[in-house]
């Protein structure tokens, strides 16, 4: 165990085995999609992230269903919420949206060990990244204008179509024509 470990999953460790895999640096891949499908468990998030782990997302698509990691942040935030009904003495609030994101962004790649390089838009560092289109998902009747309604509907209404651009290392590899 190092910190180039990542375990995924991590759904029954108990406090000792946290303790060692926090004392040797290690991440975490959480995959709550296949957790669910596979009806293996529920991963206490919240309490990973209070203990200072780096957690990333994972899709593992070998037990889930989908490679999608604005599907994994949805489905952190429903886990999340389960782990805490689950556990309802507990302080802990479950994650909120932004902090999915940032789980699967600049969290996976702490986790991975390159945040360096990757995770967000800091100048000198690799540009990967897409744009979305929430056109589709607004009505006149609801605008969801604050950046905090629009990034939860991104989450949890995002389908392919939405998806206008595709940039990896600065160079587009995908772009929906307008026709």
């Amino acid at each position: 165990l190092t910190e180039r470990t990542i375990l995924a999953h991590c759904i029954y460790l108990s406090a000792h085995e946290r303790s060692l895999l926090q004392s040797c640096g290690c991440a975490i891949a959480h995959c709550p999609s296949s957790n669910r499908f596979l009806q293996s468990g529920v991963m206490g998030l919240r309490q990973m992230m209070y203990e200072g782990f780096r957690i990333g997302l994972g899709t593992d698509v070998a037990g889930g269903y989908s490679l999608s990691l604005l599907n994994e942040a949805k489905e952190a935030v429903e886990s999340s919420k389960t782990w805490r009904i689950m556990h309802r003495d507990t302080p802990l609030l479950p994650v909120t949206v932004e902090e999915a994101v940032w789980l699967a962004t600049l969290g996976g790649a702490r986790a991975l060990g390159l945040d360096a390089a990757i995770g967000n838009f800091r100048v000198g560092k690799q540009a990967d990244f897409i744009v979305c289109s929430d056109a589709e998902s607004v009505s006149e009747y609801n605008t969801f204008a604050a950046p905090s309604h629009r990034l939860a509907r991104l989450v949890y209404q995002a389908h392919p179509a939405c998806v206008q651009h595709v940039v990896v290392q600065g160079t587009t590899i995908f772009e929906r024509s307008r026709s």
